[in-house]
């Protein structure tokens, strides 16, 4: 298999981009690695946060190990349950992952309901611990649609715009080829190019966009659990945009809509609902839905309660 990758309308062009590093005989992918990265970076990260809003870091140490064990199994229950068609007649194919097909937002809901029964059995404020972990959620996010790009996958239907990505034919699954796509194919040193929309960047640029405005936002913070929906929020609306280019879109089995889009929109109607109830019913003081971070600005470590 040919390994060029192409961003012609940048003038950039690698020759050699592999999928898999062989260690120690070992063969294991460049998703598998950013995965990997992206959970010790995304737990040290939160470690530190959680450190520096005076809460129990330790308490994210623990909560982490269920979050990566059930929010892995989400996002593979996910995958497997919308794009089940791919999996008849392969069934060990449901276990391996090292190459892939990990829905993310399989792995949200399931770490959602991991952390709403963490903390109510320990007796954390799972709204302020969802604030938290905001930020390395979407670092994590940014290097898994990396891994997309080593994957060759995640992309959309064929276009000639500034970020127009090329990639041998033969590098892609075969269901990603669309008729378009075939019907452009170009022949470059002998080989036959596809030209595609790279819809991983898009979301990656989504992603940065998010977290400089989390970062920034975080200091003017009123309620618990405001910087969470304000990336459920924004996450999902362009999600929803992103995932209308995609052509390895998993479906519902009614109607048979792109059920990224379908959790997009819902997600973001939930939040936007939660938010509308904590700043109509809310004054700043601890009288909103949730329970606030400030009050009136005042300079108070927070600290799990016991």
């Amino acid at each position: 298999m040919n390994k060029m990758i192409n961003f012609p309308n940048l003038n950039i062009h690698w020759e050699n981009v592999g999928e898999k590093i062989n260690l120690f005989g070992i063969e294991i992918t460049y998703f598998g690695i950013l995965l990997g990265v992206a959970i010790l970076f995304g737990i040290a990260l939160t470690m530190w946060l959680a450190h520096r809003s005076g809460q129990e870091a330790e308490e994210y140490l623990n909560l982490s190990i269920y979050v990566i064990i059930f929010g892995i199994v989400g996002a593979r229950l996910y995958y497997v349950l919308f794009g089940f068609e791919q999996f008849k007649g392969h069934w060990t194919k449901i276990f391996n992952i090292r190459s892939g097909g990990l829905a993310f937002y399989g792995a949200l809901i399931a770490g959602i309901i991991t952390v709403f029964i963490f903390c109510k059995r320990q007796g954390l404020l799972v709204w302020k611990v969802l604030d938290t972990i905001v930020p390395a959620l979407l670092i994590g996010q940014i290097l898994g649609k990396l891994g997309n790009f080593f994957n060759r996958e995640a992309f959309g239907e064929c276009t000639g715009g500034i970020f127009a990505m090329q990639l041998p034919i033969d590098s892609v699954r075969a269901v990603d080829v669309t008729e378009k796509m075939r019907q452009n194919v170009e022949k470059i040193d002998g080989i036959n190019m596809i030209q595609v929309s790279p819809s991983f960047l898009y979301e990656i640029i989504l992603c940065l966009v998010i977290l400089i405005f989390i970062l920034i936002y975080r200091r003017f913070e009123v309620y618990r659990g405001e910087i969470f929906l304000l990336y459920i929020i924004s996450y999902g609306a362009g999600r929803f945009f992103i995932e209308m280019g995609r052509v390895d879109k998993l479906r519902t089995f009614i109607f048979h809509l792109p059920v990224s889009q379908v959790v997009a929109v819902l997600s973001v109607i939930i939040a936007m609902g939660l938010l509308c109830i904590t700043y109509r019913s809310g004054d700043g003081q601890g009288k909103g839905f949730f329970r606030t971070n400030k009050a009136k600005k005042k300079k108070t470590k927070l600290k799990f309660s016991k």
